[in-house]
């Protein structure tokens, strides 16, 4: 992140900063998955129930959800308050410090080596269930990408580029309330139902903001008050698929599965912003809204 900043400060090609931006994004501590996988070696560990476990995963999704609608307004604060330069430095040392204190935090010794700990073989991954989880978050991330391009473009539309980000944080806040209430699900919702019920409940609540976004209907607030909708279906979606993975990998293989899952998300992030901010630019907001009906 320095390095980019210094790249940024000092004109350098856009070749450089957009190497400078890789590194950086490469080298991102993959702090949620890890917490995770925590969580799961502590149940394993006799440290903390089963029964909880949803609870805790539904916490993990809940903080995961208020850093991602925080997050971004706090940089924009200090971006507007100094600079730029000085809101991606502050996160650099919010990394170096925070990631530190979490990579040496005691739960790390809980997580199982390739069974070297507890004197068992490691289990192979059940690689089907994994793809497939990994697969349908994928599709979650090109819907958040997706619906990120059009309500953008709507907003740069109205002429109210700053409206975008709040339409947006909208949509992370009604998820994290969302998240608070999965562990009240009943056990007798089997998690594969649930996985099933929650993307087809986010394909059907996503329509009205893909038509009204899409067609411009009344304006900005509209957009604002529709896209709480699908957001209450996103939390259950993540915990959900994160406890399925729990119950389907060995705990030796859970760090590694839950890193693969949250880098779904991320790739499904990037292909639905490239994907649909392309074909808003070419054909308008529906279209962008629609690739986002296509990924629930």
């Amino acid at each position: 992140l320095v390095l980019l900043v210094m790249c940024v400060e000092w004109d350098a090609p856009t070749w450089a900063a957009l190497a400078s931006s890789v590194v950086a994004g490469s080298a991102v501590p993959q702090v949620g998955p890890l917490s995770r996988a925590r969580w799961t070696a502590l149940v394993h560990r006799g440290k903390l129930s089963l029964n909880r476990f949803p609870t805790a995963m539904s916490f993990e999704g809940t903080s995961d959800e208020f850093a991602f609608v925080l997050g971004p307004a706090l940089v924009g604060v200090i971006a507007t308050a100094t600079s730029p330069r000085t809101a991606v430095l502050m996160a650099a040392a919010l990394t170096a410090t925070a990631c530190v204190s979490f990579a040496l935090h005691p739960t790390a010794t809980m997580v199982t080596r390739g069974g070297e700990r507890d004197g068992t073989t490691t289990a192979p991954v059940r690689r089907v269930p994994v793809f497939l989880l990994a697969a349908g978050l994928t599709g979650l991330g090109c819907y958040f990408g997706s619906v990120q391009a059009g309500v953008t473009w709507r907003a740069v539309d109205a002429g109210s580029e700053g409206a975008a980000g709040l339409i947006y944080a909208i949509l992370g806040l009604s998820t994290a309330l969302a998240g608070v209430f999965v562990p009240m699900l009943p056990a007798s919702f089997p998690l594969a139902r649930r996985l099933q019920a929650g993307f087809a409940l986010l394909a059907v609540l996503s329509l009205p903001l893909a038509i009204v976004g899409g067609l411009n209907v009344g304006g900005l607030w509209p957009l604002g008050l529709l896209i709480v909708l699908p957001g209450v279906t996103i939390a259950p979606i993540l915990v959900t698929a994160y406890t399925q993975a729990e119950m389907t990998v060995p705990v030796q293989r859970i760090s590694w599965v839950m890193t693969v899952l949250t880098s779904s998300v991320v790739i499904g992030y990037a292909i639905g912003a490239l994907l649909s901010g392309t074909l808003a630019d070419r054909y308008g907001p529906l279209a962008a809204f629609l690739v986002a009906l296509g990924a629930a």
